[in-house]
């Protein structure tokens, strides 16, 4: 069987990246990055974080991620002694009195049991029958900063928001659990976590997290956490009202952030893409180099959301303003007036919007891009 270890070195070396440049690029641990290349799996807390991190390397390597996944999950298999001894005991044979006690022991409850129930409860029941007491799902509420909870199918987890209540529900579980959220379907892997927008103003409201999923149950369930992000109690508002900026201006004036970030370390400074005497209509080139789901909006027209797969490709005309959320920034490459952008890196779910802007330094105009929180 081939090495998982020394696939993932091999690549890396190939590409000429360092432990420390990916430990920086996609925000896994280096003593994680080195377990994978030794295959020292015994230092991850469990399977869906290890799971996790290795999609990530993968993808970050450029390596189909399920082949990967595939390759650690035969070695678990080969590596696991088979119980001979158990295979080989051998029962003590059971005598024939025994049996016929057992039998009659039985038969004398079941009769019992029937009786009690066809004088107690069956005339209780309504004709259209019993009903499974989760036909319907539970409904929980994600209150504080988190939830974490197994589901099973038709759970329902509400968001209370701006006075509002959102819903988040599990529709099915298999190997992968899909959950419909407030705009459209979620398809989740373990391991695989989702930034959600609930309601419709490109600011992102709740991390879902999958960490674990039993299939093979009489009832299907699955292990999720539900994040709030950090938001200051004004940010729906500044980001609706940046939204609804009136659109007969020649050229938009853009803060240089939209919100406010959770963590200082995590602002964005604005960059600076094109400078012109007048502003003008833009093109937005994008090639995929891996799994994205990608939402836009070009001058305050209608939303778009897409699944994007590696090798694809998108062209975008815009006059003005556009608006972008990207749930896998590393896996796009961005080109504006022939100048590569940089959205950010593997794995990280951005927010940004692209417009022009008047030139403080001169009567001309920049495009820039601001980050969204």
């Amino acid at each position: 069987m081939e090495s998982i270890g020394d696939k993932l070195r091999g690549e890396r070396e190939q590409k000429g990246y360092s432990i420390e440049q990916i430990a920086r690029d996609t925000n896994i641990a280096k003593r994680y990055l080195r377990a994978l290349e030794e295959e020292d799996f015994t230092v991850f807390p469990g399977d869906p974080y290890l799971l996790g991190f290795l999609r990530n390397y993968a993808e970050y390597l450029g390596i189909d991620p399920e082949e990967i996944v595939s390759l650690y999950k035969n070695f678990t298999i080969q590596s696991q002694p088979a119980p001979m001894d158990e295979l080989l005991e051998k029962k003590r044979p059971i005598k024939v009195s025994r049996i016929v006690f057992v039998a009659i022991a039985v038969a004398a409850f079941g009769a019992a049991g029937y009786f009690l129930y066809s004088r107690v409860f069956a005339s209780s029941q309504p004709d259209e029958g019993l009903r499974s007491p989760r036909a319907e799902g539970a409904t929980y509420r994600l209150e504080e900063t988190f939830l974490e909870r197994r589901l099973y199918e038709r759970d329902r987890v509400e968001v209370p928001m701006d006075g509002e209540t959102h819903i988040l529900e599990i529709s099915s579980i298999g190997d992968t659990v899909t959950m419909d959220v407030p705009g459209g379907t979620n398809v989740l892997r373990i391991g695989d976590e989702r930034a959600v927008d609930l309601d419709g103003d490109a600011t992102m409201d709740v991390r879902i997290i999958l960490t674990d999923i039993d299939a093979g149950a009489d009832r299907p369930s699955a292990f999720v956490r539900f994040e709030r992000f950090d938001r200051k109690p004004d940010e729906t508002a500044t980001a609706r009202a940046e939204a609804s900026q009136p659109s007969d201006k020649s050229a938009d004036t853009t803060p240089a952030s939209v919100g406010a970030p959770s963590l200082s370390s995590r602002a964005v400074a604005p960059v600076v893409i094109l400078r012109a005497e007048q502003p003008g209509p833009f093109r937005v080139s994008v090639i995929f180099r891996g799994y994205c789901l990608l939402r836009f909006v070009i001058d305050e027209g209608e939303r778009v959301e897409r699944y994007y797969q590696k090798g694809e490709t998108l062209e975008l005309d815009v006059d003005r303003k556009l608006k972008l959320w990207i749930s896998n920034a590393g896996n796009m490459i961005v080109r504006i007036g022939g100048n590569e952008v940089d959205i950010g890196r593997p794995g990280e779910v951005v927010t940004r919007i692209i417009a022009w802007n008047d030139d403080p330094r001169s009567e001309g105009y920049l495009l820039r891009m601001v980050a969204m929180y």
